[in-house]
């Protein structure tokens, strides 16, 4: 009788457990795993985000590949979530990152995407080459719990000497 209720629990068990693994499966094609303190799982549904960056000249406000030593240059883009409607994103903290061999990056600033609507999701940084060469820049989004983290793609400039 006793070995009778224990296959019958067991058995229960067995079919819950795997009802629980079905559903985890069916609700995770959406989501991500995220390791919480090395124990413990959460499901984190998060949208896809991206950047579009590109070099601007500060006065004219055209996309540039060349600038001079000492001239002004806007270093920025758009974080929009989302791929086939994307929506700009606003209120975030976006880090832009400097190299001169486009491998070895270093965190040149911190900027927040622009919350108002008329620039939502807008961020500029104004920078002035100090010295002349070749020059790599790209930026980041850590992400959060609503929105995926993303990287831009990397927007190369010439700076010669004036």
């Amino acid at each position: 009788m006793y070995m009778k209720k224990g296959l019958i629990c067991l058995l229960i068990v067995s079919v819950l457990s795997l009802s629980i693994i079905n559903v985890a499966a069916a609700s995770t094609s959406r989501s991500t795993i995220v390791p919480y303190k090395g124990y413990h799982s959460e499901l984190r549904s998060q949208q896809q985000t991206a950047i579009n960056l590109m070099i601007l000249d500060e006065k004219s406000g055209n996309k540039i590949t060349t600038a001079a030593v000492g001239q002004k240059i806007l270093v920025g883009g758009i974080l929009e979530s989302g791929t086939d409607n994307p929506t700009p994103i606003g209120g975030a903290t976006v880090k832009l990152q400097l190299s001169n061999d486009d491998s070895t990056w270093s965190d040149l600033k911190s900027t927040t995407t622009d919350s108002s609507s008329k620039y939502l999701g807008i961020f500029l940084a104004v920078l002035t080459p100090p010295s002349a060469g070749q020059f790599y820049f790209r930026a980041s989004f850590d992400g959060n719990t609503q929105y995926a983290p993303c990287m831009s793609n990397v927007a190369q400039l010439t700076v010669t000497s004036s």
